[in-house]
């Protein structure tokens, strides 16, 4: 019979305790909450959309306890960090076969719900899943949903192998049909994470967010593959629950915390049918300043087709909107000699802060793709992450503001306890919904820092 509780807020680190130089700013108010857009077409004009009209803000005393005057509960529960607290929504999970048990971020203590992936239907403890020893098994005669082994494995046209029998198979993939095998856990626990935790750079970014709590309009600019085009997100793909991609989660947010308006920008006639999809709508939380939001990530592009291309679809961008906050996102599609991503990188970015010399820039390194794959290689994109951190480093030390959000490291402390299919877009190398929501907390955690909210 199904418990029922009540659901925690959440309201501790997203990574774990890292303390951040900071300076007491303004409160600023905005509605929590994520609009989904059924109705939503994608937008090919490069027209703006009405904003409302920017007002004088007035200084208020901090919220207490937050270095800068900001709330975690301003952020919508997508934002909430999964990663601390006692409850985790919408965690992911799928089953291959019927009988089996899978496990979570954490074991878990109650189940909250159990619903499909668009969360229109709710499954039934005891006749769906019982939870056995902090796991969730589906049971024989239920109705959630399995692909079965035999789908699973030796999938006609794939694009992904894994070893099944001792040998190499055709395996399950595809763009947005992840979906309709994996479904979402609502569930509480009383474990602390002992994961990867992403460190607090806010002092890094402590320019960029002096600008939030004073008012003023910022730029930030999105470059990189298709995990930041938004790929397999629900939104991109048009189908329920139509949650935005990682970058729209981050901005949302610093308009949720800063009383913003994002503005986005349409940029799809200059980029490639990859490019990103956008809103058809601002997302309003408030009249203290605009986020001009601009994204030109073009999925399968490599560090090297990035470089190449990085007047038309970067600067040029820059020389007409400015540029605040300048996040690249790339190293799934490189492969081979680590310091070959880091130097396009460099290259990029030097052209980037040429154009903008006060930008802040954030660095992600990618996620790993399949682990279980024998013709794409997780260790190579793992091996990233090292040259990367030390390129912020150099930059750091050089005086240019640059933090990294190390999704590689994130990626690689959640394979050690759920499956790659339990979380992935497409079975290869893009997040799903729940992913997209670690990447959107992780950079929100990099820059302004969970601990620094009351």
């Amino acid at each position: 019979m199904k418990k029922s509780v009540s659901i925690l807020l959440l309201f501790a680190l997203l990574f774990g305790m890292v303390s951040c130089t900071v300076e007491k700013g303004n409160e600023t108010t905005g509605t929590s909450g994520q609009t989904s857009e059924p109705q939503d077409e994608t937008t090919t004009g490069g027209t703006e959309n009405e904003t409302t009209e920017a007002t004088t803000t007035t200084t208020q005393p901090p919220v207490d306890g937050s270095p800068f005057g900001i709330s975690m509960s301003d952020l919508s529960d997508l934002m909430q960090p999964i990663f601390s607290g006692n409850t985790v929504k919408n965690e992911s999970i799928m089953f291959i076969e019927k009988g089996e048990s899978r496990t979570l971020l954490y074991p878990i203590d109650t189940i909250i719900s159990v619903t499909s992936y668009d969360g229109k239907k709710e499954y039934k403890e005891g006749k769906d899943y019982e939870l056995v020893d902090g796991k969730i098994k589906i049971l024989e005669r239920s109705s959630i949903p399995c692909i079965g082994k035999s789908n699973y494995y030796n999938y006609p046209g794939s694009r992904l192998t894994t070893m099944y029998n001792g040998k190499a198979v055709p395996t399950f993939w595809g763009e947005h049909i992840m979906s309709m095998w994996q479904v979402n856990v609502n569930y509480t626990h009383t474990s602390e994470w002992t994961g990867f935790k992403q460190k607090c750079e806010s002092d890094v970014f402590e320019g960029f967010i002096k600008k939030l709590q004073n008012g003023e309009d910022v730029t930030v600019f999105f470059s990189g593959d298709s995990i930041t085009a938004g790929a397999n997100s629900s939104f991109d793909g048009s189908y329920a629950p139509f949650q935005r991609m990682y970058p729209m989660l981050f901005c949302e947010a610093l308009a949720d915390l800063f009383g913003y308006t994002v503005k986005y920008i349409h940029v799809k006639d200059n980029l490639p049918d990859t490019a990103p999809r956008m809103p058809s709508k601002d997302y309003v939380a408030g009249t203290n300043g605009t986020i001009t939001y601009i994204n030109t990530a073009v999925g399968g592009w490599n560090t090297a087709k990035a470089l190449n291309n990085t007047q038309k679809y970067i600067i040029d961008y820059i020389n007409e909107y400015g540029c605040d906050l300048f996040v690249l996102a790339l190293g799934m599609n490189d492969g081979g000699d680590p310091s070959v991503t880091s130097n396009n990188l460099k290259a990029i970015t030097d052209r980037v802060l040429t154009a903008a010399p006060q930008t802040s820039v954030a660095l992600i390194t990618t996620m790993v793709c399949n682990p279980d794959a024998t013709n794409y290689s997780a260790t190579e994109k793992a091996n990233q992450r090292y040259d990367i951190k030390e390129l912020a480093k150099r930059y750091r030390t050089s005086g240019v503001a640059c933090g990294v959000c190390d999704m590689g490291s994130v990626s690689l402390s959640v394979l050690e306890r759920k499956e790659f299919q339990d979380y992935s877009g497409n079975n290869i190398n893009h997040p799903n919904d729940f992913f997209g929501r670690v990447y959107a907390q992780s950079l929100l955690q990099t820059v302004i820092g969970y601990e620094n909210m009351n």
